[in-house]
């Protein structure tokens, strides 16, 4: 999630192996326990962190959601775990817009979610976010998801997204470089004439001061 959601799907055969047996690897997000799989698909550097590393994040996120649910009678299901960024300096300047308050919107291309199998956020679904070294520190829900052109994105969703000077001036520059490395990791060649998903959300867990 400069922004909107890192590359989240992974490679990771010798951790898949001793995940075995194999039907680990169907699982998805609709799985009422977040499952370590989970991890690996939508964290970006799980790659850089040892199989015990990995197993204690996503006990982290079940201790957070378990939490949120205990403050404030939620029952849905764990919801996947996520960064924002591409970096893990970025994962944790974004992290502390979220907890500031600041950030309160994200931007990804919709061809990520078409080239990954992906479903699209909706209003309701929940997050649970990371800072920039996988460690679960809140959770967000989405509140409003809308597309247009990324040329078409407004100076309000700029602002909402919190980042830089909150300008659309920066939010447009930022953006670009953020999806023209994206197309560079994916294989596609970027536009700003493409479809991207606008999503609001709120930050539910830790409540804000």
């Amino acid at each position: 999630m400069i922004e909107g959601y890192a590359p989240r799907c992974l490679s990771l055969p010798p951790l898949k192996e001793m995940l075995a047996p194999s039907p680990l690897l169907a699982l998805t997000k609709s799985r009422p326990e977040p499952p370590l799989l989970s991890l690996l698909f939508f964290y970006p550097f799980a790659s850089e962190f040892n199989p015990s590393y990995l197993i204690f994040m996503n006990s982290r996120a079940k201790d957070l959601w378990r939490e949120y649910c205990a403050a404030t009678g939620y029952t849905g299901q764990c919801p996947p775990i996520d960064q924002f960024g591409d970096s893990k300096e970025l994962g944790d300047e974004l992290l502390d817009l979220v907890l500031a308050g600041r950030k309160q919107a994200t931007c990804e291309l919709k061809i990520w979610f078409d080239n990954h199998n992906e479903a699209l956020p909706k209003p309701g679904d929940h997050w649970i976010i990371t800072n920039g070294s996988g460690m679960p520190k809140c959770i967000i829900q989405t509140t409003q998801v809308d597309f247009c052109a990324v040329q078409d994105v407004d100076e309000k969703f700029a602002s909402d997204e919190g980042e830089g000077d909150s300008s659309l001036k920066w939010w447009k520059n930022a953006h670009d470089a953020y999806f023209e490395r994206q197309a560079d990791r994916d294989g596609f060649t970027y536009t700003d004439n493409m479809i991207c998903v606008c999503e609001r959300f709120k930050l539910v867990w830790p409540l804000l001061n």
